[in-house]
């Protein structure tokens, strides 16, 4: 059932692998629309090591005050 998913790979640029996951699960939705479905996609990426995209860590380090790779990793995920 989740074979789709397990060909997600950290791509090039900055698509991470947490995107790759995300355009999995999607797509398998999409091709499930008239069955029901149940999709968990726990993600990793709040754990280290981080897969932060650097146009929102640009954002945390100028708002300051933390861990602009975390917070940015959150972000994303969120």
């Amino acid at each position: 059932m989740w074979r789709g998913l397990r060909r997600a790979v950290k791509e090039e640029g900055s698509r991470t692998t947490r995107d790759s996951f995300t355009d999995e699960a999607i797509a398998f939705m999409e091709k499930k629309r008239e069955e029901p479905v149940f999709v968990y996609l726990a993600y990793h990426a709040v754990h280290s090591p981080f897969e932060a995209k650097p146009e929102l860590v640009t954002k945390y380090k100028q708002k300051g005050g933390g861990d602009a790779e975390y917070a940015a990793t959150v972000e994303a995920v969120d």
